[in-house]
């Protein structure tokens, strides 16, 4: 990585490289919702709960989306382990 913050953001621009991605190792934090990874996101979730017979409320739900959203890599171990907490 250049230690130099002009050459970073100019390799940045040539290889369209977020420079907050490549210095963290995480997406840029946006003020607004990305809507297709919202839906992606609830639709993890609904198939989750589906597949394994979980009754969860609209409340519980959105806040299943909410941690998927912000964390989809670590989707499949979360719900699992929230899964015995919620009615078969």
């Amino acid at each position: 990585m250049p230690r130099d913050p002009e050459v970073l953001f100019r390799f940045c621009d040539v290889y369209d490289v977020d420079p907050y991605w490549w210095t963290s190792g995480q997406s840029r934090p946006r003020d607004s919702i990305d809507a297709e990874k919202l839906v992606r996101s609830c639709k993890v979730v609904h198939d989750y709960c589906e597949a394994n017979g979980l009754k969860v409320s609209q409340e519980q739900m959105a806040l299943l989306c909410a941690k998927v959203y912000d964390d989809p890599a670590d989707a499949e171990s979360y719900l699992e382990q929230m899964a015995p907490f919620f009615a078969s």
